[in-house]
């Protein structure tokens, strides 16, 4: 009897495991994410009344085009041609999502719940500090100093660390 009890516990833990893992979902935030086809990522915003221009290869949103040259208005879609977890990311200014009257903490705090993500992580990008974490999914999101958020593909789709 013993046994067996094991072995239907031993059963549910991998199931609600599995479950867990493969349904993981990308990190989302004003309603796009690192999942998405760059042409939907813009067709979001743009739903969302902003206005995209493609440079290379990155393309800038913007509400106000008095504002598309200031960070804290833009959001940068960033796309490279090499590989590495940091060359995709999606970067928000604090004024995209109203952030910038609110301090740090307070910004980080309402991110990592809207998103479920626990941002523990110190990390520097682009000589920069912030606040990071990882999706369920490999995915990464920081809230930096200047209060911008930044979404990286990260390892995104490979549904994080195996340790077994």
């Amino acid at each position: 009897m013993t046994k067996m009890l094991i072995k239907l516990i031993t059963f549910l833990y991998v199931f609600v495991v599995y479950v867990n893992i493969t349904n993981a979902e990308p990190i989302t935030f004003r309603g796009v994410n690192m999942a998405m086809q760059g042409n939907d990522v813009v067709d979001t915003l743009k739903s969302k009344n902003f206005k995209c221009e493609k440079k290379n290869n990155n393309t800038t949103c913007y509400t106000d085009e008095r504002y598309n040259l200031f960070p804290d208005y833009i959001i940068k879609i960033v796309t490279k041609d090499y590989p590495g977890p940091e060359n995709d990311r999606i970067v928000f200014g604090c004024n995209t999502y109203r952030g910038c009257s609110y301090s740090f903490n307070e910004v980080l705090s309402s991110v990592s719940k809207f998103t479920g993500v626990s941002m523990d992580d110190f990390e520097e990008f682009q000589n920069e500090l912030g606040r990071c974490g990882r999706g369920e999914d490999g995915d990464k999101i920081c809230v930096m100093d200047s209060k911008k958020v930044i979404i990286f593909r990260g390892s995104l789709g490979g549904g994080g660390m195996s340790l077994d």
